[in-house]
């Protein structure tokens, strides 16, 4: 089988939509010849996984400020890649491919352009965009927000139009989808995020035992959710909790609440920027992810679980997460926090390691990349046989 691929995102594990990517491409490159197209991307990050592309068309992103504002404002194209896409597709031999395969809702021009050669396309959605948009509109009512808010409602309703196949990664997308959209529901499934373990040989001298809090805190939803846990949670945290772990926050560009509230608070530890995350999953006892907004599944819930960890998080997170129930612990008032905590702080030492067990388990027949293989395969096969079928 051979597979054209799209992505207008870096493959890369710094940023959730990157490590949807690598997932996307790590799976169909399992059974199939995968040609790239898409942005340059570092090849560490790829050989990381093991993947083997058969082919790379890189795009490149236009400076030309006037283009990009009259193909954004009259033709509703968001990407400053696509006057690159458009010349590297006139260079393919479209026949060659069995499926088109893209990552994100955002461009519709595709989908377009690949219904002419009357190919299956595939198309993984890593959020309900329209529904992102429309909150980043009512935190910021900006006039690029609005027009970006506009172009995306037009563009993700047409590319369900086209598309024959939409894999979407909570089951509530898939709901949503259905509900924005409609169409045949047979046609839209899920495959949730899907990661790699980390390296086990890494280590750092952490306060251990901790319980930890991780993300980029600078952005809205991780730095909101931290400053609310160490605020309202461990600033009255019980003493049976206390005396037991200590607070480790660790990421990129912490706000200045957090930087304050952590200087404040007992035995809170701040880690800003570090080189390398994976010890702070690796290491920890508990893992909080207090994330009360957003898009998409969390994929720092998947690398704790990743480490046989519980987790103590939101509704919200949760999404996606269903197969791990056993493994997560819900909580959305300062109040359910502690009382999950304090649970978990009470587990004797052999009902920990035999919880880990069973979250280790959970990951891997639900969240492993290599079950991921196995359903996209699936997938794209049925997909195939349907359509020619057909």
């Amino acid at each position: 089988m051979k597979i054209l691929y799209f992505t207008f995102n870096v493959p890369s594990e710094t940023f959730g939509g990157g490590i949807c990517i690598l997932q996307s491409l790590f799976s169909i490159s399992q059974f199939a010849d995968v040609d790239y197209v898409g942005p340059e991307f570092e090849s560490e990050e790829l050989a990381k996984y093991g993947i083997k592309l058969s082919n790379i068309y890189c795009i490149h992103h236009s400076n030309n400020l006037i283009l990009r504002f009259v193909n954004t404002l009259f033709y509703g194209i968001s990407t400053g890649f696509y006057q690159s896409w458009k010349k590297v597709i006139h260079s393919l031999e479209i026949s060659q491919y069995d499926c088109i395969f893209m990552d994100s809702t955002r461009q519709d021009f595709v989908v377009r352009w690949a219904k002419q050669f009357s190919k299956p396309i595939i198309i993984r959605a890593h959020n309900v965009e329209i529904d992102y948009f429309e909150a980043m509109y009512r935190n910021d009512r900006k006039f690029s927000v609005l027009i970006h808010k506009n172009i995306i409602k037009r563009s993700e309703r047409e590319l369900f139009r086209f598309a024959d196949y939409i894999i979407a990664l909570t089951e509530n997308d898939r709901k949503r989808f259905i509900e924005l959209y409609g169409g045949d529901e047979k046609r839209i499934s899920v495959v949730p995020i899907c990661i790699k373990p980390f390296n086990q040989d890494l280590y750092e001298r952490l306060p251990e035992p901790f319980i930890a809090i991780t993300g980029s805190l600078w952005f809205g939803p991780n730095a909101h959710g931290t400053e609310w846990f160490l605020d309202k949670v461990w600033r009255n945290i019980g003493e049976d909790i206390l005396s037991k772990y200590s607070l480790v926050i660790a990421g990129s560009n912490p706000s200045e609440k957090i930087t304050e509230l952590a200087r404040q608070l007992p035995k809170v530890n701040l880690y800003p920027n570090p080189d390398c995350i994976d010890a702070f999953y690796q290491q920890a006892s508990v893992y909080v992810a207090p994330i009360f907004y957003g898009a998409g599944m969390k994929v720092k819930v998947a690398e704790a679980l990743s480490c046989g960890i519980p987790v103590v998080t939101t509704k919200h997170a949760f999404s996606g997460y269903e197969a791990a129930a056993d493994g997560i612990y819900l909580a959305n008032t300062e109040d359910q926090f502690k009382e999950q905590l304090l649970k978990i702080a009470r587990f004797t030492d052999y009902e920990m390691e035999e919880h880990k067990r069973r979250i280790s388990d959970i990951f891997h027949s639900n969240f492993s990349m290599e079950r991921s293989a196995v359903c996209m395969r699936t997938i794209i096969e049925d997909l195939m046989n349907r359509k020619y079928r057909l």
